[in-house]
């Protein structure tokens, strides 16, 4: 099985300027992808069009045994990137430019990533995002509680324990460089990780039943629930002024409403 990362890049930057120079502003490498036969090289990952026609680029394609795919990244994802809110930011923070159709793009581009590791290092705004994380992991629960297909089981669990891992991450001020693999290890290594965690974690692959799969998620969410807690951000309360204007106005309300239930 050969690798040619170089050739790719050469044909995608070509591929580019002689359909539609004009329709894409940036072709974007990663070296996270990666694999060891392709040493040094940084292969493409997506390209950013600006326009329909560049969109029209994108194809997946086989040669030698060994898979491409030539996918268009919309600046408008690239920008939810920003916001650490999608378990893909090592695709904006990572990035390198191959190929660029002006400066401007370049400038946008690195904007971007510098708003996300601003954002990453803002602990309030982390704690924000990883409230979110929780909240879509409770959705996710609440299904699987009433849910008693195993496949769907094994799949609520498997994006639970991955929206709770990348929140820690964000918590911690860090990104996963390579997705769900080693993540476990990663999190071994961080400051802000519940105790018991990762065992919990790396129990996911033997959950025999549905059974199995409801009490990991619950034992992952208790934990980080826990751990939320304990991080929550203090905020010095303004001095409230009283208000017994209000506070009768809610008595007569209340009398009110106690009249019609003893009527």
């Amino acid at each position: 099985m050969a690798y040619h990362a170089k050739e790719m890049n050469e044909w995608a930057i070509r591929k580019i300027e002689t359909e539609a120079p004009e329709d894409v502003d940036l072709l974007i490498g990663s070296p996270q992808w990666n694999v060891p036969e392709d040493g040094d090289e940084i292969s493409f990952n997506y390209f950013l069009p600006n326009s329909d026609r560049g969109f029209e680029l994108a194809m997946d394609f086989i040669v030698e045994g060994v898979g491409y795919d030539f996918w268009a990244m919309p600046w408008e994802r690239l920008e939810h990137l920003a916001t650490l809110k999608e378990g893909i930011t090592i695709s904006l923070l990572d990035g390198v430019v191959l190929w660029a159709r002006n400066d401007e793009a370049v400038k946008r581009f690195t904007g971007l990533q510098d708003l996300a590791r601003a954002r990453l290092q803002d602990t309030a705004y982390c704690y924000q995002t990883a409230l979110l994380n929780l909240d879509e992991a409770l959705n996710l629960y609440k299904v699987l509680v009433f849910d008693d297909n195993l496949s769907h089981a094994r799949k609520g669990l498997s994006r639970i324990a991955s929206l709770l891992s990348d929140a820690l991450g964000t918590l911690n001020g860090i990104y996963f460089k390579r997705g769900p693999e080693n993540q476990d290890q990663v999190l071994d290594t961080l400051k802000h990780v519940p105790e018991g965690f990762t065992d919990t974690y790396r129990q996911i692959p033997f959950a025999r039943d549905v059974e199995d799969c409801r009490k990991l998620a619950h034992t992952l969410i208790a934990k980080f629930r826990g751990l939320m807690v304990e991080m929550k951000p203090r905020t010095d309360s303004p001095a409230l002024s009283d208000n017994y204007s209000d506070l009768a106005s809610w008595y007569e309300e209340g009398a009110y409403w106690f009249r019609r239930l003893y009527t």
